[in-house]
């Protein structure tokens, strides 16, 4: 069981921010469009668990994820699964016979720089704006993360819910 720990954070300019990692000499990863279906069945029972099923495309790559429920701590932190997906169509289709629905997509511009040994992914999501996120193993990589937004500027509030649940409460 793998667990993933992230920080997210909103951010006022995702432009500002790359400038200022690759000032302080990150390094530029590289670019990627983004598109995440979010899947539930009609009562959601998968959101009331916590959980979240998502099929990721980027590109012509794709992932099936699973997210547990939210474990305790100051971060985002839950249990993840990902499989590769060969054909996208197939799979949502296949899903859709067993109860499932695609519920929401949320779509995203992410870039990702390498900065003191962590992945720091920038995004710009369609309807909410710019974000910064970076999965983290131990409180020494949350404190170079924190260290670094506070030097930015950028205040410190990580936010824990998804970009799929910030969408639903737009609707």
């Amino acid at each position: 069981m793998a667990i993933e720990k992230e920080v997210k954070l909103k951010v006022p300019s995702a432009m500002l921010l790359k400038e200022f990692l690759l000032k302080e000499g990150g390094i530029y990863v590289g670019t990627e469009v983004q598109e995440d279906h979010y899947l539930d069945f009609d009562d959601l029972r998968i959101k009331k668990a916590g959980s979240a099923l998502r099929i990721r495309k980027t590109g012509e790559k794709a992932k099936l994820t699973y997210k547990g429920p939210l474990l305790e701590g100051k971060i985002k932190a839950r249990e993840e699964i990902e499989a590769d997906v060969q054909d996208i169509d197939a799979l949502i289709k296949i899903l859709e016979k067993i109860g499932l629905k695609v519920k929401i997509i949320v779509k995203k511009v992410r870039e990702t720089i390498f900065y003191k040994g962590l992945n720091f992914e920038i995004d710009s999501v369609e309807r909410l704006g710019d974000f910064l996120e970076v999965e983290v193993e131990d409180d020494e990589q949350l404190k170079i993360v924190k260290e670094t937004v506070e030097r930015i500027g950028i205040k410190w509030d990580p936010i824990i819910k998804s970009y799929a649940e910030m969408l639903e409460e737009l609707l």
